[in-house]
């Protein structure tokens, strides 16, 4: 199942609306509709956090998807190792 299909799914069995979601990501309803539609790709922020929504693990169904392109996972790999090494270890 491709992502977009996926998370209106999940979205529609946890009866959420794409307001909901929107707010809970941080991001205007559009943006989201955007994402949702498959118009525009998530980041690793937005998969991270839907993936604890919905606790499933979109992240890894995702990247396994066959409508990514290498250069998107470069991006998405950046974007990890940036959330790695800016963890505050003192915390």
């Amino acid at each position: 199942m491709d992502l977009k299909l996926k998370l209106k799914n999940l979205r529609i069995k946890y009866n959420y609306s794409q307001e909901n979601i929107a707010e809970v990501l941080d991001i205007s309803v559009r943006q989201y509709q955007r994402i949702e539609n498959g118009d525009n790709k998530p980041s690793l922020y937005v998969l991270m956090t839907l993936s604890k929504i919905y606790n499933s693990n979109l992240i890894n169904d995702y990247l396994l998807s066959n409508d990514n392109s290498y250069l998107y996972i470069k991006k998405l790999e950046l974007e990890l190792k940036n959330i790695i090494f800016n963890i505050d270890i003192d915390k």
